[in-house]
C-alpha cells in the first residue's frame, strides 16, 4: 500500500503523512480485520514469511493470500510477487501458501509479546471496539457454513 501511495511524489516520506497517520490511528482495526473479507470485494495479502512470526497462531487467514520467503518490504522487490498481483488484478484467482508458514507462526507463539490493551493509546479509545484481547480470540468473527 505504502509504494503505491507514493507514487510519482518526489518528497520523501514521512510517518506523519496523512496517509501513514491514518493507519497509526486505525491500528487495532487493521490488526484484527486486514485479512478478513468484505463481501462484495476482492481481496488479497501478500505476506512475507516473517509474518508468520508475528501472526496469532490459530487465527485463519480467510482471504486469498500470497505467502512470500521476504523480510518486511522484500515483497516489493520479487519479481514472483509482482507477477502474482498482475494475475490477481487480471481477474485470476491467487492463493499461494507455503507449507512453513503454519509451523513457524506455532513455534513463535512463545515469544509473542502481550497484545497492547487498546486503552493505553488515548487515540484508541474514542471510537474502537475491543478486539481479541478483551474478547473471545476471533479476528473474523464466526466461519460462516453454507
Amino acid at each position: 500500500m505504502f509504494k503505491v501511495t507514493t507514487i510519482g511524489s518526489k518528497a520523501p516520506s514521512t510517518p506523519d503523512e496523512p496517509f501513514i497517520r491514518s493507519l497509526l490511528d486505525g491500528a487495532p482495526f487493521y490488526r484484527y480485520h486486514t485479512l478478513c473479507p468484505i463481501p462484495g470485494v476482492r481481496m488479497i495479502a501478500f505476506l512475507p514469511i516473517t509474518t508468520a512470526a508475528e501472526y496469532p497462531p490459530g487465527q485463519p487467514i480467510r482471504i486469498p493470500v500470497v505467502q512470500v520467503v521476504a523480510f518486511h518490504g522484500g515483497i516489493i522487490r520479487q519479481q514472483s510477487a509482482t507477477d502474482q498481483l498482475t494475475d490477481f488484478l487480471s481477474g485470476a484467482y491467487v492463493n499461494r501458501r507455503l507449507r512453513a508458514y503454519g509451523p513457524i507462526e506455532r513455534l513463535s507463539e512463545a515469544w509473542h509479546a502481550p497484545s497492547l490493551a487498546l486503552p493505553l493509546n488515548p487515540v484508541w479509545r474514542p471510537a474502537t471496539t475491543p478486539g481479541p484481547p478483551f474478547t473471545p480470540k476471533r479476528f473474523c468473527g464466526p466461519i460462516k457454513r453454507s
